[in-house]
């Protein structure tokens, strides 16, 4: 007890705040947003290492408030055809899965009755990476992709190529060059956005720009701010290959998109993170501002008596290890992680204490690859010298979304989890959660 005391007290001023904290856990690229059926929804392809997706399915990440997210599978989709996902509901009620297979540049559409499936056999639409962009105000289904054209799809829902079918190409008015990455279409307040990513001429990293209409199909205005730079402010991420996506919440317009650290940049193998940036409107029609989210309860159109306790509270591993000082588990961002040690079937055990008792509506484990399947233990204590558990996926090799579902309330002074070795690929703790109630 005196020793661990002691390693709090050291090792309490190495915790650091956060750099970019991305808005997702795990590796992903080409992020879709949207509302469906009631809940809030990113589609996003997995960007990670192969490896640890074998036998595993894929992801989108849904949350009914905004704030809290839950990785949920897809069904009757596979992960060589998860690459540029978007997900429209149809007149006819049903749901319509665009995507394009691995190592391809063809659209395809599978059609299904839930926003995450079960979806049935892929449909060819059209070439090209395309996004599709439902118009409020007819109603009609378009796809964008990297020329600066829409692409009309069959709107009639009695047909049996509703949604299946490009039946008009329409070249937009005032646009010139190519979105060589694709484009993405937002509608607001009166206003027809199109935002794409252009190389740069030094092509030091890729460019979000954007050009916005009163039509549709324009003409359209280039405005004096049309580059957005998603560095800011911290400048330590760049925009990376794929096009941006956003979402309305209430009022509040936000921006997905693809980032990565500059020492990563044009990596051979680079993955990417799921970033997020609120956008701002002027009365004009452009964008007034952007800025990056970072506090996604305190500044979010949301509200909630849940705070995250544990972040920057005092940690400790045991066995201690120099070279692995676990300060990354609780920083509150979800690039950096806690790597375990581990000595045969022992498990590396880590500790966070929240410094005083505290009423804990739930623990969040969140591991690098949430698809992957881990084993792990969590206890808890009022007084460190009795633990109680809380979960045990310690004998069951459980899938990382699925351990964040554990749902249990109690009072606690003390969290501990106890992560044991599965299989020969590396393990990392992105970070650990304990959400309790504000006082």
């Amino acid at each position: 007890m005196k020793l661990f005391n002691i390693l709090f007290l050291l090792l309490f001023g190495a915790v650091m705040a956060g750099q970019q904290r991305p808005f997702l856990p795990g590796y992903y690229a080409e992020p879709y947003a949207t509302a469906l059926g009631g809940y809030y929804i990113i589609y996003a392809s997995p960007d990670g290492d192969p490896r640890y997706y074998k036998d595993a399915e894929p992801l989108a990440w849904v949350s009914l408030n905004f704030a809290s997210w839950r990785a949920k599978p897809i069904k009757g989709v596979t992960f060589d055809e998860y690459n540029n996902p978007g997900v429209i509901k149809g007149e006819d009620g049903k749901y319509y899965f665009f995507h394009t297979n691995k190592n391809e540049t063809l659209t395809y559409v599978k059609k299904g009755d839930k926003p995450l499936g079960p979806f049935g056999e892929s449909v060819k639409v059209g070439n090209g990476l395309l996004k599709p962009f439902k118009d409020p105000n007819s109603g009609k289904v378009y796809l964008s992709g990297q020329s600066f054209k829409l692409y009309e799809l069959e709107n009639d829902k009695s047909s049996t190529n509703y949604l299946k079918k490009i039946v008009k190409t329409v070249t937009l008015k005032n646009v010139q060059g190519k979105a060589e990455k694709g484009s993405v279409l937002y509608y607001n307040n009166g206003f027809y956005y199109l935002f794409y990513t252009r190389l740069k001429e030094d092509d030091s990293f890729p460019q979000i720009e954007y050009i916005y209409s009163k039509s549709l199909f324009g003409n359209f205005t280039l405005p004096k701010n049309y580059q957005l730079d998603t560095r800011k402010p911290e400048k330590r991420y760049v925009f990376l290959d794929s096009k941006p996506a956003l979402m309305n919440v209430k009022g509040q317009h936000f921006l997905f998109f693809q980032g990565n650290h500059y020492s990563d940049y044009k990596k051979e193998h680079t993955f990417g993170h799921v970033h997020a940036a609120e956008l701002k409107f002027a009365k004009d029609g452009s964008i007034s501002s952007l800025e990056e989210v970072k506090d996604i309860v305190n500044n979010l159109p949301v509200s909630g008596k849940l705070k995250n306790i544990a972040v920057s509270k005092p940690v400790v591993q045991m066995p201690y290890e120099k070279k692995h000082i676990p300060v990354y588990v609780n920083d509150g961002n979800f690039i950096t992680g806690w790597s375990p040690l581990f000595d045969k079937e022992k498990g590396n055990i880590l500790t966070i204490s929240f410094t005083a008792n505290h009423f804990i509506n739930r623990y969040e484990p969140y591991f690098e690859y949430p698809e992957y399947k881990y084993r792990c233990r969590i206890t808890y204590s009022r007084n460190y010298k009795k633990w109680w558990p809380y979960a045990d996926f310690s004998k069951t090799p459980t899938p990382g979304y699925k351990i964040i579902e554990k749902v249990k309330k109690k009072t606690a002074k003390y969290v501990r989890i106890e992560v044991f070795e599965e299989g020969d690929l590396p393990i990392i703790l992105l970070e650990l959660k304990a959400f309790g109630e504000v006082r």
